[in-house]
């Protein structure tokens, strides 16, 4: 199309070219609402999918959680959950006595494998006073330090404030 517009002499050619613009402006028309079904289509399928994964996913977070749930309360069996438990129940002890775990736990396996009977001498407290090489002073430190913060800061609490 040129840029200066072609204005004809007779009545039916301007009709004309009214009828083949506004043809070419209705099929334009339809093209673009076809375009436009085509667009929400794939919208809506891609809305569908992407709802249907977010309704799963939560389902799969869940199914994770109830299968770590299982897996950690029977370790495979509910015999295997009771070894588990007194390990663990070991390990603590010896954590709570602020004992090198390793070494506590290894030297109390081995002895109870020897065939140990008397168990009053495995207790973490015993052990301790049998080897104070493997006793973590550190962590006796750190908790002395925690205790003498926490009175420091309720002793500051109970302080009159000055008046000014």
């Amino acid at each position: 199309m040129s840029d200066t517009p072609c204005i004809p002499d007779d009545l039916s050619a301007c009709q004309a070219i009214i009828v083949e613009q506004a043809r070419t402006i209705t099929e334009l028309h339809e093209k673009v609402q076809e375009q436009e079904l085509e667009i929400n289509g794939l919208l809506q399928r891609a809305y569908r999918n992407r709802s249907e994964r977010y309704r799963e996913a939560p389902n799969q977070l869940m199914k994770q959680v109830a299968t770590g749930r299982k897996n950690w309360l029977f370790v495979g069996s509910v015999e295997a959950g009771e070894r588990a438990a007194d390990f663990f129940a070991l390990v603590s002890s010896a954590l709570r006595n602020d004992l090198d775990v390793c070494a506590y736990v290894k030297h109390v396996l081995d002895r109870l494998l020897a065939g140990e009977k008397d168990y009053a001498a495995l207790r973490p407290d015993h052990w301790a006073a049998q080897h104070p090489e493997h006793i973590r002073v550190y962590r006796q430190d750190e908790r002395r330090y925690r205790a003498d913060a926490r009175q420091s800061r309720r002793a500051a609490r109970r302080r009159p404030s000055k008046p000014t």
